[in-house]
């Protein structure tokens, strides 16, 4: 057995503990099922401990897994007693998370620890309803600008007992349909805890004659068939009933053709899943732009645009020794210029740079991530063209 480093008073106290309570008559602990329990998640962004609970019977270890900003001390010992979990100060604006993984004797179990970002304690509020400029400086925005004829939107949800942000958007009164949603996106978000609820609803953040109301679907109009297309789509929400929910309400759908919806829009939905399913987080803006002059119907009679193209602007956080990107972040847009592309088509023939899609667009993505990582580097994530980067493909 290795011996003990030289541990901080609060690692000494806790040593003390596991010591006091290894130490018996000898007689064998019952087996118990092993658990994790850390006192204070998320963390403030500050640097800081506490303690971490371990309950578990006879000798354990503790590993930590995609991120290095947190350790335990000791990481391994016998029976059920609490140790030190230390991390270290988040500068980044948006929170990050390890997971910890406890292997005994019987059994093993893992938890998501978070540490909220820089920005939380100011950036975090309840739902945005009608903002002239995004008030929140969350890494997955791209520029609000005042004046634009838009207005900012955002929701929340609960997610393992805390309230976390969900989705933004903003609105076009006009064409009643949003010109953008962004979320950020983590596998556990996508982790199947209810079916998909095809629970249409109103928006509770916009009155019902400023929204399109699709709890039927949309009336033909002059359009031809359109289905409603998820701007944030709902296998990204499959935690909980209420997050699915949300992804139905009218203002994240777009009058979508039905072909290119549960086509290659479908594998780009899914290729953003398996993207997050490598990275630590990914933010995404997805979007839509263009008019095709046709309009649909919704429940009220009221005219909804149909969009001529969609893109999906992706930020990948956390990706290691990769040798590509640049401080932990990595980007890639994957836009169609129309609807009229088989699913066969490979996705990497319609990406490009993050600077290609906003010069293309006229918009500004990710514009907060120069505040976490420098302008030189965010511009390094901005510039890379991800056709020539495997990872993504």
């Amino acid at each position: 057995m290795k011996p003990f480093a030289r541990l901080p008073l609060l690692s000494a106290l806790a040593l003390v503990s596991a010591l006091a309570v290894s130490c018996g008559n000898g007689e064998e602990q019952p087996a118990v099922p092993p658990a994790l329990h850390v006192r204070t998640n998320p963390a403030p962004n500050k640097a800081g401990s506490q303690f971490l609970d371990v309950t578990a019977s006879g000798d354990w270890t503790i590993s930590i897994s995609e991120g290095t900003w947190a350790t335990v001390s000791p990481d391994y010992g016998s029976g059920s007693v609490s140790v030190v979990l230390q991390y270290e100060e988040n500068r980044d604006p948006a929170s990050r998370r390890v997971v910890l993984t406890l292997v005994a004797r019987n059994g093993e179990v893992s938890v998501e620890f978070s540490q909220d970002g820089s920005s939380s304690t100011p950036s975090d509020p309840g739902p945005i309803a009608g903002a002239d400029v995004a008030p929140v400086k969350w890494l997955e925005l791209p520029e609000t600008l005042a004046g634009d004829g838009l207005e900012f939107f955002s929701h929340r949800m609960d997610f393992e007992g805390k309230s976390v942000r969900n989705y933004s958007y903003d609105w076009n009164y006009d064409k009643l349909i949003a010109s953008w949603v962004a979320y950020p996106m983590i596998p556990a978000y996508a982790r199947k805890g209810t079916s998909r609820t095809d629970n249409w609803a109103l928006d509770p953040l916009l009155p019902r004659e400023k929204q399109s109301v699709t709890l039927t679907g949309f009336d033909k109009g002059n359009a031809g068939w359109y289905s409603r297309g998820h701007q944030l789509p709902s296998a990204d929400r499959l935690f909980s009933f209420a997050a699915n929910s949300s992804t139905f309400y009218g203002t994240n759908i777009t009058p979508q053709d039905n072909d290119f919806n549960g086509g290659i829009w479908a594998n780009l939905e899914m290729a953003v899943r398996s993207w997050a399913n490598k990275a630590d987080t990914v933010y995404v803006t997805t979007g839509c732009f263009g008019d095709t002059g046709y309009y649909v119907l919704d429940d009220d009679g009221k005219h909804v645009a149909v969009p001529q193209g969609y893109y999906k602007a992706v930020l990948c956080k956390t990706l290691g020794s990769s040798g590509f990107g640049a401080g932990g972040y990595a980007g890639c847009a994957v836009c169609f210029d129309d609807v009229n592309h088989s699913p066969s088509e490979s996705l990497k023939n319609f990406a490009m740079s993050i600077d290609d899609l906003e010069k293309k667009l006229g918009m500004n993505f990710f514009v907060n991530l120069p505040d976490a990582i420098g302008k030189e580097k965010a511009d390094q994530v901005e510039a890379e063209n991800p056709q020539t980067v495997s990872w993504w493909w």
